[in-house]
């Protein structure tokens, strides 16, 4: 019976560290200020660097507790982004990509609280935050194109030289995300990465720079000055657990709401409309047109809440393998 009571030890131990782990992922909260960790880090770097390195290895440890990462935005932030008072300001954004956040110093915020549940968020925050810094406009063009890109660079190369000078900075500004991509590349090739940890991309920086502002060349150095003496702060978690205290200026919440049925819609609008101050600005809704149907779903859910409805005109955009035309819109909720 001895090996039965060692499989049985066995099977409850992996039980437990399954449940640690998961919640882990619920509770892990990550606070930094300019690089510098100020706050609680229930999963350590370490433990998301091993994952990351056991999905490149397709041998992934945990299932559904990490997101790919999206190389640059799908959603126009130039459509909506004017609609918003950031200069001096705090704002609460999810992103995967960092851009809302990216663009948000850019127009001013000094207070940028990123919020997630992707946790590979901060390493790919910092790592484009360096780039910008270290780079050239056209330099980083390159590096993120060549390493990223599906269609323009169907195999993945990373530029080492460019890839020094970013190091040097991205050691300065957060020296575990400098350790997560070092280690990452010396051990994988760049398709290895791209595939794996990454969602597919197939437009070039210029395409992608009308929904972006800060990916315009005569933006992006107004950008590199800005972003240097924003104050980050990095959360993991959701809209319907939000793991924060305080108010903010303004909230983003991207496109979530569309793929939240009713009931996640309200439950989501009641506990982060909360959290903004008053006479502040909430995007409650992002959605890909064409977007009647959603909104009007949207709208009747909380038919109680004063919206400003913002029609976001674009062309034919190629999202991944998709190819969508027509409006897309945002639902913006001001706090009396």
């Amino acid at each position: 019976m001895t090996w039965l009571k060692l499989m049985v030890q066995r099977i409850v131990q992996l039980y437990i560290k399954g449940l640690k782990s998961f919640f882990n992922l619920q509770l892990s909260i990550f606070c930094y200020n300019n690089g510098n960790f100020k706050g609680e880090n229930i999963m350590e770097h370490k433990e998301i660097l091993d994952d990351a390195i056991a999905r490149c290895s397709r041998r992934p440890k945990t299932f559904g507790m990490f997101s790919k990462i999206y190389p640059f935005t799908t959603e126009s932030i130039d459509g909506y982004i004017d609609h918003f008072d950031l200069e001096g300001k705090s704002i609460l954004t999810v992103g995967s990509s960092a851009d809302q956040a990216i663009n948000a110093a850019l127009k001013g915020a000094t207070d940028i609280t990123l919020f997630d549940v992707n946790l590979y968020i901060k390493y790919y925050y910092y790592l484009k935050a360096a780039a910008m810094t270290a780079l050239e406009y056209d330099e980083f063009d390159d590096f993120f194109t060549s390493l990223l890109s599906t269609r323009i660079m169907p195999k993945s190369k990373l530029n080492k030289k460019l890839f020094e000078k970013v190091k040097k900075v991205l050691r300065e500004l957060d020296p575990e995300s400098c350790e997560f991509w070092d280690t990452i590349y010396s051990r994988f090739i760049p398709d290895r990465v791209k595939q794996n940890l990454f969602v597919s991309e197939t437009r070039k920086i210029g395409e992608i720079s009308e929904e972006s502002p800060y990916l315009r060349e005569s933006e992006y150095y107004k950008t590199r000055e800005k972003i240097s003496s924003v104050r980050m702060t990095f959360i993991n978690g959701n809209v319907l657990k939000p793991q924060f205290k305080g108010q903010f200026d303004n909230i983003w919440l991207s496109n979530i709401a569309g793929y939240f049925n009713e009931d996640n819609v309200q439950e989501m609008f009641s506990k982060m409309s909360p959290h903004l101050k008053k006479g502040g600005k909430m995007l409650t809704a992002y959605l890909y047109g064409p977007c009647g149907y959603k909104l009007t779903e949207i709208k009747n859910t909380l038919r109680d809440v004063q919206f400003e409805e913002i029609a976001i005109p674009k062309a034919v955009i190629v999202r991944d393998v998709n190819v969508l035309s027509g409006e897309d819109c945002a639902l913006v909720y001001k706090r009396p």
